[in-house]
């Protein structure tokens, strides 16, 4: 949107991520798919689509398969961001919530990924922007290139959990 708008001059692809069906580690209501989430024991932790790029994800890859009204309806909660979601995990507040897969890294253990085949596909991109009213056109981009570049700022995506896409050397 921002280059449409005549805002960003250069975009520099960084990493992609996906939406996951996360639970606390040890998966304690024994959550296997998309299919558990209809019980009544389990609460559902959803990021709002209105507030979340996650949210949108989630619910844009189950409108796919069907599923978006009926999982949308078991939503205990719907939170700002995929990290208030983890954390409702983490505290017990929640049974299973929609993260990104890159969540479910960032918390080390505390959280375990559920295989929810809804997802596979349903990627998003983070990439850096070179604005176009930038005092420093030049350094902004060299800056951009760094955080792709393998061996620098490529290595802490990957770190992080993301997919770290390949950038110039």
């Amino acid at each position: 949107r921002g280059r449409e708008k005549g805002l960003v001059a250069e975009i520099v692809p960084l990493a992609r991520l996906r939406p996951a069906l996360a639970v606390r580690r040890g998966n304690p209501k024994g959550i296997r798919g998309l299919a558990d989430l209809g019980r009544e024991d389990v609460r559902l932790a959803w990021p709002n689509p209105e507030a979340a790029a996650a949210g949108r994800k989630v619910e844009e890859a189950l409108a796919r398969s069907g599923r978006a009204a009926e999982l949308r309806r078991r939503a205990a909660v719907f939170k700002p961001t995929v990290n208030e979601v983890a954390n409702d995990l983490l505290v017990g507040t929640a049974d299973a919530g929609f993260v990104w897969d890159a969540t479910v890294a960032q918390y080390r253990g505390e959280l375990e990924e559920v295989a929810a085949p809804e997802f596979e596909g349903a990627e998003a991109s983070i990439s850096a922007g070179v604005l176009s009213s930038a005092a420093r056109p030049a350094a902004a981009l060299r800056f951009a290139r760094y955080l792709a570049a393998p061996g620098k700022g490529r290595e802490e995506f990957g770190r992080a959990g993301f997919r770290a896409e390949d950038g110039d050397a």
